[in-house]
């Protein structure tokens, strides 16, 4: 099923051979319908990637949100008195970039 950048990608040829083919018989000249349909296209064109910006997808919007913050699902954050281990402070936070 195509999506929203695939007619995007389809109306700025259309709309470039669409501008002068549409004026031709109207009577107005062909470099006016050249401009015309560079216009419409840098429009479909601005919108893609202004109004309507491409986002990556990341993990996070996968998730699903009605369950509770601190809720940990998979892990197991008992400490044993013999193992010696200790919590790791950072779990639940993201990872530093190191600045």
């Amino acid at each position: 099923m195509p999506g929203y950048y695939d007619y995007l990608l389809i109306g700025v040829p259309v709309a470039m051979f669409g501008g002068p083919v549409l004026f031709l018989p109207v009577g107005i000249p062909y470099t006016a319908g050249i401009a015309f349909g560079a216009l419409v296209a840098a429009g479909i064109i601005g919108h893609g990637l202004f109004i309507r910006s491409p986002v990556k997808r990341t993990a996070l919007q996968n998730v699903d949100t009605t369950k509770a913050d601190n809720q940990t699902i998979g892990c197991d954050d008992s400490v044993s008195a013999e193992s010696g281990s200790v919590l790791d402070d950072t779990a639940g936070k993201p990872p530093s970039n190191g600045f």
